[in-house]
């Protein structure tokens, strides 16, 4: 056992770094500094942890220009399959260092897949974890509702283990459930953190991730009843908790007629070869207001009803189309049916 870490590097070629985040990352690194050179020149330094990819793109250029190399190795899989060695890793980085590190994988890790330049592991994690928190997620709901509609519940855990969607999880994950067990295997702060860097990494790159946005707001809200000792700290097993305690209020703003809202062609085409359908859409002032005042009015009425955690929706959402879908009238230029 090295005595510092200036040891550890001083005595391998290979660093592996199992650290919880960033900052952690850095202090161990010495990164900022002179000391930061001397200690990778010459090393492969693996990184495991989930960190946001511009940070491991930054990290993996910095210590390329100290003369050493790095090699992303995020692993998917809880404690169980860690002690089991059964846990699958993605790697990314120059493919000398891939394939150096690959084999030391082997005592921990069932498989190891390769997924190209950094940050290519990290965001490969990243679309198998959507998957899996959306999954575990709705899992945490499903036995929350057949509790709560007064289901036998052996017997809706032998329809979901019969199923289709049957996996390793699910079958840990419902005979926790059911047998009321709340060790945690992922705790909510760290499923919050990891939905957090997806749901940021989504929206950097313009894609689209509502699951994951209504997750973070979900494990935000459990984090923070944990925090108050409302809830436990452990994982999924405790959103039946969250989900008893909480209660949504929405309200409807009505656009006011706009010329620039409307539907056009556009250049790209779809696999048919057709026009794809271009939207252009601003909420306008008017129900941008009325947003704002039904927050206010939201909050007198959970105060008034002596609830003390208020979360609102950042932004606006599709709701109902109260309006119509065609403007009507009598020039075409404007207009779209008949009046």
């Amino acid at each position: 056992v090295a005595g510092s870490a200036a040891e550890l590097f001083a005595a391998s070629r290979v660093v592996f770094l199992m650290l919880t985040d960033g900052r952690a990352m850095d202090a161990v690194l010495e990164r900022g500094t002179d000391r930061f050179a001397t200690l990778v020149a010459g090393r492969t330094v693996v990184n495991t942890a989930t960190v946001s990819p511009h940070y491991s793109k930054a990290l993996e250029a910095d210590i390329r220009a100290a003369g050493g190399a790095y090699v992303e190795a995020p692993v998917s899989g809880s404690r169980k399959p860690a002690e089991q060695g059964q846990l699958v890793a993605m790697l990314a980085g120059e493919p000398a260092a891939v394939a150096a590190v690959e084999p030391l994988l082997a005592a921990m890790c069932r498989a190891s897949v390769p997924c190209g330049a950094v940050p290519r592991a990290l965001t490969m994690k990243f679309a198998v974890n959507i998957f899996l928190i959306a999954s575990v997620t709705g899992l945490a709901e499903a036995a929350h509702f057949a509790q709560a509609e007064g289901l036998d519940l052996q017997a809706w855990a032998g329809i979901v283990n019969a199923s289709q969607m049957v996996s390793d999880i699910s079958r840990v994950k419902v005979d926790k459930l059911l047998g009321g067990d709340l060790d945690a295997q992922a705790a909510i702060a760290n499923v919050l953190e990891t939905t957090r860097l997806i749901a940021e990494a989504a929206h950097a790159d313009g894609i689209r991730a509502p699951l994951m946005d209504a997750s973070l707001a979900v494990y935000r809200r459990a984090a923070a009843m944990a925090k108050s000792g409302k809830i436990g700290t452990q994982g999924f097993e405790e959103l039946g908790q969250l989900f008893e305690r909480q209660v949504r209020l929405a309200s409807l703003t009505e656009p006011l007629p706009d010329a620039s809202n409307r539907v056009t062609l556009a250049s790209q085409k779809d696999a048919l070869g057709l026009p794809r359908p271009e939207i252009h859409y601003r909420t306008g002032d008017y129900a941008t207001a009325g947003l704002a005042q039904s927050r206010k009015t939201h909050e007198r009425r959970f105060h008034a009803l002596g609830v003390s955690e208020i979360h609102h929706w950042p932004g606006p959402q599709g709701a109902g189309h109260i309006m119509g879908i065609c403007r009507m009238g009598d020039d075409p230029k404007t207009s779209v049916g008949d009046s």
